[in-house]
């Protein structure tokens, strides 16, 4: 009788899309491949990646069935992690390996939930560099082993900012690649040697905004259109733009340590909303280096800067219905709304939702709002005139909810645990103090890093408990039929305010979809999805 193979899936990891190319991955997918060979492995998975480049691609004789992700180790719902455990769940494996605990997850507590979701597919969790047995000394071993990692992660981080900050101080360059316009060179002013072929583009650039009377936008078309590319190698968009003639290097003054990036997490999914801040003028470190534009035409280019920027804060802003609420179907891009004013024989604004290129979306498209707002809102009338419609839409939020929520309650689990394994230390290291074990300051030592420990799990598990206690429920469906009632109401009364509609919009959690061809809009929320026809490609 022939021995069935044991099934093996991999799965790797890098924090940024940008590692994705320096290695990284090939690297742990080698190792994870060898490590499977020798324990007699197959290798399975639903996703395919270039050995070489580690890149995600379709499945070919040449490629290797793997799971990556280039996200941070401290997010739990990462896209590979949860196609991987769907793919568990549904054709199943006897393991997965991963080149150690962190590529899996620096924090402990993420860690665990992880390997709790997949040991409840049937499979494994295997290491290639740690050997853990499973039993509590073995999970005792991981814990310790992911605490060191996460300890030199932070060390190396801390290093990594010290040296930097020397170098500086020194007087050179310091973060990542070279502005535009400039080459990285140590032996000149600052570190930046002026790069005379993209300088010529930034002077020009400086020049047609501030002497040619060109807007942001008219020059990026001017740059597209003559194929120059931007610092990356990709087209100029409003925004890349706009950084180049706000940046204070082209004028001969960098900076280090000017901004600083702010992370908040959700509370679930540990994703981070990133919010830039200036740091305190004392922590910023000036940088001499040879300047690309005189001082009167950066400052000229300032004022105009600042002058559109107030003068667009003061502009009447044109009602919109569905700002925020459309996107697209292909780049999942939001579409932005813009006023085209009256001209060329027309006595009346034009009112468009925009998709553009130029803005890092897909492709060029315009949705007039006169074509796109009539159809969707009486869509969602109709739902608001079924109280039947209502209710199985309740139903749908429900269960999506339910569903997204799962794997927030097993991660509840796993920290309401570690919380008790904190206070059981806590208690022990009170015993030993009055046993006198252990000094007064290794006793405060040991109980500053315990109550910071368990002031971080306390406000991970309020955060979550708050997520879970907002779960749709028996009560919040007669809160939305009786909201039904009362806009029910409202049409009886004649025509409704532009702003209630939109705040109905809004309460109902719209969320427009057009399609690739632009000829559909699929309309999702609190009720059944359902699609307007938009009759006519635009």
């Amino acid at each position: 009788m022939t021995k069935s193979i044991m099934r093996a899936a991999i799965y790797a990891r890098v924090s940024q899309d940008v590692q994705r190319d320096n290695y990284s991955i090939p690297t742990q997918i080698a190792a994870c491949q060898k490590y499977a060979k020798e324990k007699g492995y197959g290798i399975v998975g639903a996703q395919h990646v270039d050995p070489e480049t580690g890149r995600d691609t379709k499945a070919r004789p040449d490629t290797i069935p793997a799971y990556v992700d280039d996200h941070s180790g401290t997010e739990l719902l990462r896209p590979s992690v949860l196609t991987m455990l769907e793919y568990l769940r549904t054709e199943g494996a006897d393991a997965v390996i991963v080149l150690s605990l962190d590529r899996l997850a620096r924090d402990p507590y993420i860690r665990q939930t992880l390997e709790r979701e997949i040991e409840a597919t049937g499979a494994r969790v295997l290491y290639v560099q740690g050997s853990y047995a499973e039993t509590p000394e073995g999970e005792i071993h991981k814990d310790l082993d992911g605490a060191f990692a996460k300890w030199e992660n932070l060390k190396r981080a801390e290093r990594s900012v010290r040296g930097k900050i020397g170098k500086a101080q020194r007087g050179l360059f310091v973060v990542g690649a070279a502005p535009y316009g400039y080459d990285l060179d140590k032996s000149t002013k600052g570190g930046l040697r002026v790069n005379e072929e993209t300088a010529a583009v930034v002077r020009r650039v400086f020049t047609m905004y501030a002497e040619d009377e060109q807007t942001i936008r008219g020059i990026v078309r001017i740059l597209n259109a003559e194929g120059i590319a931007s610092a990356r190698g990709y087209t100029w968009t409003n925004a890349s733009l706009h950084k180049l003639l706000r940046s204070e290097t082209y004028a001969g003054r960098a900076f280090y340590n000017k901004r600083t990036t702010l992370d908040v997490g959700d509370g679930i999914t540990q994703a981070k909303r990133r919010k830039v801040v200036n740091r305190d003028p004392s922590e910023v470190i000036p940088i001499a280096v040879t300047s690309i534009v005189d001082g009167v035409t950066f400052e000229r280019v300032q004022r105009k800067l600042d002058f559109n920027r107030e003068a667009i804060r003061q502009r009447a802003r044109r009602f919109y219905l569905l700002s925020g609420m459309v996107f697209c179907a292909k780049c999942g891009r939001r579409y932005t709304v813009q006023t085209e004013p009256a001209r060329n024989g027309r006595d009346w604004e034009a009112r468009q939702y925009r998709h553009r290129q130029s803005d890092g979306h897909c492709a060029d498209h315009m949705i007039s709002a006169r074509k796109l707002e009539p159809p969707i809102w009486s869509g969602i009338v109709k739902v608001l005139l079924d109280p039947a419609e209502l209710a199985r839409g309740h139903e749908a939020s429900l269960a999506a909810q339910r569903e997204k929520l799962a794997q927030a309650r097993e991660h509840l689990d796993t920290l309401r645990r570690n919380l008790t394994r904190l206070d059981k230390r806590q208690a022990g290291l009170v015993r030993i103090y009055a046993d006198g074990d252990i000094s007064r300051a290794e006793y405060l030592a040991q109980r500053t890093e315990l109550d910071r420990e368990r002031g971080e799990l306390a406000a991970q598990i309020q955060a979550i408990e708050e997520q879970l206690a907002a779960l749709p429920s028996e009560g919040d469906l007669e809160s939305l039929q009786a909201f039904g009632e009362d806009i029910r109401g409202v049409f009886a009364a004649g025509d409704i305010p532009d702003e209630t509609r939109r705040e109905i919009l809004q309460k109902m959690n719209v969320r427009i979809v057009i399609s690739e061809d632009h000829t559909t809009a699929t309309v999702s929320g609190i009720f059944q999805a359902f699609d307007c026809c938009l009759l006519s490609k635009s």
